[in-house]
């Protein structure tokens, strides 16, 4: 029987889709394996969000290379291929498959069970080679390459038997100037109200403690099918039972736009979200329009206070883009001010990405770009600001 092993670089956005990919595998007769040096096929959910995530899937794809067995096919998946081709082709991976088009696989597998006829599923198992490579000392460097040999690295892995995770949506309806996320999923693409509401009562009734809600802009969700977020949470909230739901990539404008009647589904339901990710990324309005942000920072100030007034147990993580082009001196000090007054009131806690071009986008073609001391010494000062050590809740976040 052919084998097969899965690493995972990529986003919790996509834990459903390589649960599917697992299950497709398997349903052609193909036996997984941990140990990808043992692997006939060996998949690695690439990463390509920033320079940062890019170079790490680069890497573990040519360590992957240099330890496989010689017949094994790499094959490197996810947001790289589509982003940063040119990446990838000294990489040593023998097939680039982007996010969305894994039905391609056919032709690679030759299946007898095709990928568009397995469903989704919501209980992402434990099948991910998500280890850290071990650190031993230089004495026993030839025991260190031994024990590390089947060792890949990756971020987001297994969360445990009660995390499930169902998607809701694909794509979004921004643009904003520095994402290149965008050109790998498209515009908004969202699942209808039954079939997420059924995958949600699924997961509940096999016992799901949280539930991951995947979608790269969350809250558009429905305005591509005619309906919208406040329908779709009202009715996710009745059927989730004691279930808590992870809110990821809540976009501030949908906040705003809807926040009449969100404020009262989270004041109501506060104890049941995990957590909810507003991405901010910065408090110049100057800044939010070269990102091209529909949204200024004094209203979506004014809603996050009120909010967290309204939902005090609410747990709300922002995202930060530090050093995008153009970013002076006073734009940062507005972002430093706001990020010191959310944490002190105790209603915004935050990950800060340093800024790094991606290909073909907007940003990238920006004048006054900001050098890597300067990102590198902004971002020291609003880690110092928030506090180094996440709390228990945020390295919950980061572990989804």
């Amino acid at each position: 029987m052919k084998t097969f092993s899965i690493c995972s670089l990529a986003c919790l956005r996509r834990r459903t889709e390589n649960q599917r990919l697992y299950d497709y595998m398997v349903a052609n007769e193909y036996e997984h394996t941990s140990d990808y040096s043992k692997a006939d096929l060996i998949f690695i959910d690439t990463c390509a969000y920033c320079k940062t995530e890019e170079d790490n899937s680069v890497r573990t794809i040519k360590r992957c290379f240099e330890n496989k067995k010689r017949e094994a096919k790499i094959v490197a998946i996810g947001c790289l291929p589509t982003i940063n081709p040119i990446a990838l082709r000294e990489s040593g991976a023998d097939h680039c498959i982007s996010s969305g088009e894994l039905f391609e696989l056919d032709k690679l597998v030759q299946p007898e069970r095709k990928y568009k006829s397995i469903p989704w599923g919501t209980n992402v198992m434990n099948f991910f080679s998500t280890f850290e490579e071990r650190k031993l000392p230089e004495k026993n460097k030839k025991t260190a390459g031994e024990q590390s040999l089947h060792k890949l690295p990756g971020k987001y892995g297994y969360a445990g038997d009660n995390v499930y995770h169902v998607r809701v949506a694909t794509g979004c309806l921004g643009g904003c100037s520095y994402c290149a996320i965008r050109f790998v999923w498209g515009s908004l693409k969202s699942r209808s109200t039954e079939d997420i509401l059924k995958d949600v009562e699924s997961a509940v009734h096999d016992g799901a403690d949280e539930i991951n809600l995947e979608a790269q802009d969350l809250g558009a969700y429905g305005l591509d099918i005619g309906t919208n977020i406040v329908n779709l949470l009202s009715g996710l909230f009745k059927v989730a039972g004691n279930c808590q739901l992870a809110l990821n990539d809540f976009n501030p404008q949908w906040l705003i736009k809807f926040y009449p009647e969100l404020k009262s589904i989270f004041a109501y339901n506060q104890n049941k979200i995990s957590f909810i990710n507003i991405p901010i990324q910065s408090a110049s309005n100057r800044v939010l329009k070269l990102m091209n942000r529909p949204y200024r920072i004094e209203e979506l100030r004014d809603v996050l206070i009120d909010l967290k007034k309204a939902a005090p147990s609410l747990w709300i993580v922002s995202d930060i883009m530090v050093g995008f082009p153009g970013e002076t001196e006073e734009d940062f000090r507005e972002t430093k001010e706001f990020v010191r007054y959310m944490k002190e009131q105790n209603i915004l806690n935050y990950w800060f990405t340093p800024y790094s071009d991606r290909p073909n986008t907007a940003a990238s073609r920006m004048d006054n770009k900001i050098g890597e001391r300067i990102i590198e010494q902004r971002t020291s000062e609003l880690v110092e600001i928030v506090g180094q050590i996440p709390t228990k809740k945020q390295s919950k976040v980061l572990k989804v």
